[in-house]
């Protein structure tokens, strides 16, 4: 195939990508994000006498792009370079999966953290390691949880997570998924500040009573896809505890328009 077939394709996708993000947002509701002081207070004011806490959260505003990365195997193509590991992948949900031949032994949480940042880097170990941070939101007890970092923010759903799961104080096995060459598919665009979208949460009946709010970070979610890419969107995910039973829950929120989005629809992280 010669490089004027190639250049078509990659517009006649690009150009599609494109036509779809247009509707969809001509189609997403418009909502307001410049709530006069008083609705600011009268929310506030609300939360507060329904045993609402949250941390202080910033008001000013970020930026994020809609986000295209094709939808490949490159993690089966490669997992034989795997050495000391049980590995397998799933072609529906593009995860692979490994279970150690050597547990990880760690005696608390920063050498377990220091630990699995040192075996990452490794390729025999896990594959392209090193284009995952740790993401203390998303880790719990038993699970320490890597996000996929790309030059315009990190993927916080579970198409570009590393899981590390333990038992007994080992690490005994880790789930992967990544995605290659993401890249913007439309401009930068200003998104809607933390408090916002913590507001927009209440306003959608999406906060609990007796809640506390634990963390607000900035990532980006799978919205859908087109002609064989994955298309992302800028998204503040909200850490939403509940003050009797101390379970915590992950709530999504569209970073450019407040809409919510909802788990299934996401991820299952």
């Amino acid at each position: 195939m010669d490089f004027k077939k190639i250049e078509i394709i990659f517009l006649t996708v690009f150009l599609s990508i494109d036509i779809f993000l247009f509707f969809t947002i001509l189609q997403t509701p418009s909502l307001s994000t410049d709530a006069p002081n008083s609705t600011e207070n009268s929310i506030k004011t609300e939360m507060q006498a329904d045993n609402i806490t949250t941390p202080k959260l910033s008001t000013s505003y970020s930026n994020g792009y809609y986000l295209a990365s094709k939808v490949s195997d490159s993690l089966q193509s490669k997992m034989t370079e795997l050495v000391d590991q049980r590995v397998s992948y799933d072609k529906n949900t593009k995860i692979l999966s490994s279970s150690l031949n050597t547990a990880i032994t760690f005696s608390d949480h920063d050498d377990l953290v220091k630990k699995l940042t040192e075996f990452k880097k490794n390729s025999t170990n896990i594959l392209e390691g090193t284009d995952y941070v740790i993401s203390d939101a998303l880790s719990s007890t038993n699970e320490i949880v890597f996000a996929q970092k790309t030059k315009y923010g990190k993927l916080t759903d579970s198409t570009g997570l590393l899981h590390f799961y333990s038992r007994d104080s080992a690490i005994i096995g880790y789930t992967q998924s990544y995605q290659e060459n993401v890249v913007p598919v439309r401009e930068k665009q200003e998104t809607i500040s933390q408090s916002e979208a913590v507001n927009y949460l209440y306003m959608y009946s999406e906060l609990p009573n007796d809640s506390s709010i634990k963390w607000v970070i900035l990532g980006y979610t799978k919205m859908t896809e087109v002609k064989g890419n994955i298309i992302y969107l800028p998204t503040w995910l909200i850490g939403v505890e509940n003050k009797n039973t101390k379970n915590l829950q992950i709530k999504r929120v569209n970073a450019l328009n407040g809409a919510i989005i909802s788990n299934t629809a996401s991820d299952n992280s």
